[in-house]
């Protein structure tokens, strides 16, 4: 028969661990860290939509495996585990249990989950994590914070495509935020990044012209893009960079009225700086508009715009950066792989030099 202090033993291990020896918490736990925008339930459920979203984990064991929501055909995932290649990763559509590693090795691990697709591909709902073993403390993210906005470009679509080489027939298949500039940047620069990107938006309307659509001015308020209810707090997130990459959209059907589109965008800029008062802000030309002879310079003309809007602000810490033209992949017509890590490398030399880093 057991005695008072070896039964007291037994039931203080069980709070931590079933009789299987799994352990079992809430997606909103503080042993889980995220990096990037979320939005949380009552029921602790954590919901992700932005790309580039990266959940880490750390725990002692040998398998782990999250439960999740999606209403995706195609949400995919990169799975990081102990810093070895990405494992590719496709979550059921509906609830499922995933797993995210198994059979490992007992001891410590440590894990990174990467949302490569925006939300337009598919929301995903993070319900619990359960582990066999024991999940550790979550290690501190950098202290540096980046933020990048965009349309498709810095969501990361093609970035799986590499130049001349084979293109997926899937378009979300061919989309990575993983690989994206933003994220190569803050692996440079050893910094946290959050990517609030949605494909076919600009500052004033979208790729057809419609401005009767969630822009980048609205959908920067929110957790999740398409959902006004989830507003996002700022306050959580104060960024030390940021840089906006937007207007190929805007450009999309020709150039956008110039009184309109200057107005707002720099209404935007008031809006990012009220949020983030000492923050450095690039506003990056798009990498896909030309000025190719014959037709109208759309490239010029948005650079002109950005300067113009750069002098209204009068703001020292508000920079027009102008990256190089860089041709979209054939059958996908957004910029490939390459294109990215070439970006990412344009950027760096500029954040450093204005941060001192």
């Amino acid at each position: 028969m057991l005695n008072f202090y070896q039964s007291t033993l037994i039931f203080s291990l069980s709070v931590v661990m079933n009789i299987s020896g799994t352990r079992t918490i809430p997606g909103n736990s503080p042993f889980i860290s995220y990096e990037g925008r979320t939005s949380v339930a009552s029921d602790d459920v954590v919901k992700l939509g932005y790309p580039g979203i990266v959940i880490r984990i750390n725990f002692n064991g040998t398998d782990l495996n999250m439960k999740t929501r999606t209403n995706s055909e195609e949400l995919y995932l990169d799975v990081i585990t102990d810093g070895a290649s990405p494992v590719f990763l496709k979550v059921p559509k509906g609830a499922s249990e995933v797993k995210l590693a198994q059979g490992l090795k007992a001891g410590e691990h440590k894990l990174s989950v990467y949302k490569r697709v925006e939300s337009i591909v598919g929301i995903m709902d993070i319900v619990s994590f359960s582990v066999t073993g024991d999940f550790l403390p979550s290690t501190p993210l950098p202290a540096r914070k980046l933020l990048f906005m965009g349309d498709s470009f810095t969501a990361g679509q093609a970035t799986t495509v590499e130049d001349g080489g084979p293109i997926d027939p899937s378009k979300a298949m061919r989309q990575n935020a993983r690989l994206c500039y933003g994220r190569l940047l803050a692996d440079k620069l050893n910094a946290q990044c959050h990517i609030i990107a949605y494909a076919g938006r600009g500052v004033i309307r979208d790729w057809q012209g419609i401005s009767a659509v969630r822009c980048a001015p609205e959908y920067y308020e929110y957790a999740l893009p398409d959902d006004p209810v989830a507003k996002w707090d700022q306050k959580k997130y104060v960024p030390d960079v940021i840089g906006i990459c937007l207007g190929n959209n805007d450009f999309g059907i020709g150039i956008p009225d110039q009184a309109s589109y200057i107005a707002a965008y720099t209404e935007f800029i008031r809006k990012i700086r009220r949020d983030a008062p000492d923050a450095f802000i690039m506003l990056i030309t798009s990498p896909s508009l030309t000025d190719d002879p014959g037709k109208v310079p759309m490239r010029s003309v948005q650079k002109a715009y950005l300067d113009e809007i750069a002098c209204r602000l009068g703001d020292k810490k508000v920079q027009v950066v102008s990256i190089a033209h860089y041709e979209g992949v054939p059958g996908d017509w957004h910029p490939s792989g390459t294109a990215h890590r070439a970006v990412a490398a344009e950027l760096e030399p500029v954040i450093r030099k204005a941060m001192s880093w």
